[in-house]
């Protein structure tokens, strides 16, 4: 399916359409405008992430593949981030290689150069660190998408948020100590996974009327990493922390689902 997808991205390269409505949330969170999100956009794609095969690019940095013929279009950074995005800490800007390092060689450039426009090639950590794909929306290299703009106001004015605004103390979901057993349980339960769907719309929309109301707001920050944390309980069952305050705006019913935020 790559090269399918990835000849939909190069032919789609120079397209003007809008920017994704989840991607905007996210980009107002990080202190761009909202008035020029709503503006038809053309610098922006989803592409596709890989590790970096030459283990030449820095650490921290990013090589997107098919641009070096427009290079002009592209400052020293982009704004990178991915589905579902739902604060400022989940879109990072991120420099981008756009000459070939002093530690690669001109064979590995020319490949990297040669491929088409749809790959997003991330350096591979420092000892130590964390793989930067984690640090976006807690992303990985298994096939992800990842959102990224190089549209040179939004790089300039996304300042906020490359670490969570509103810290949390507790994981965004939990699994009980047999979790095994009851995820078997769950996942033979077809009315439970229904359910759990059910509160999966119920957060995204509790996310989206609380960011509506105000941009940079902790209810929201709550809601939208509750949503995300639902997102992955559906598939194996556990439940999602969110603080009791909050319960109010989700059904009777649901609330079964959650376990408290201290």
């Amino acid at each position: 399916p790559y090269p399918k997808r990835l000849q939909q991205a190069e032919n789609n390269f120079q397209e003007e359409r809008a920017l994704p409505d989840m991607a905007c949330w996210m980009l107002m969170q990080k202190g761009v405008s909202r008035t020029y999100l709503q503006q038809s956009n053309k610098q922006h794609s989803n592409l596709l992430g890989v590790a970096d095969p030459t283990d030449s690019i820095p650490s921290g940095s990013v090589f997107l593949t098919g641009i070096h013929d427009q290079l002009d279009n592209f400052g020293a950074k982009v704004v990178m981030s991915r589905f579902p995005m739902t604060e400022a800490s989940d879109g990072r800007v991120l420099p981008i290689v756009k000459e070939k390092p002093p530690t690669m060689s001109t064979a590995q450039w020319k490949f990297l150069c040669s491929k088409p426009f749809g790959i997003v090639v991330f350096g591979n950590p420092a000892p130590g660190d964390r793989p930067m794909p984690e640090n976006i929306a807690q992303g990985d290299l298994d096939g992800d998408g990842y959102f990224v703009t190089w549209d040179r106001t939004i790089v300039q004015d996304a300042v906020i948020g490359d670490r969570p605004v509103f810290a949390s103390k507790n994981p965004p979901g939990s699994l009980p100590a047999d979790w095994w057993s009851a995820s078997q349980e769950y996942m033979a339960n077809l009315e439970e996974r229904k359910q759990s769907q059910k509160v999966i719309g119920r957060l995204h929309d509790c996310w989206l009327r609380n960011i509506r109301d105000k941009v940079l707001q902790e209810d929201a920050v709550l809601f939208g990493r509750a949503y995300k944390a639902a997102l992955v309980s559906a598939k194996h069952g556990g439940k999602v922390h969110l603080p009791t305050r909050l319960y109010s705006q989700i059904p009777r019913d649901l609330r079964r689902f959650l376990i408290p935020l201290q």
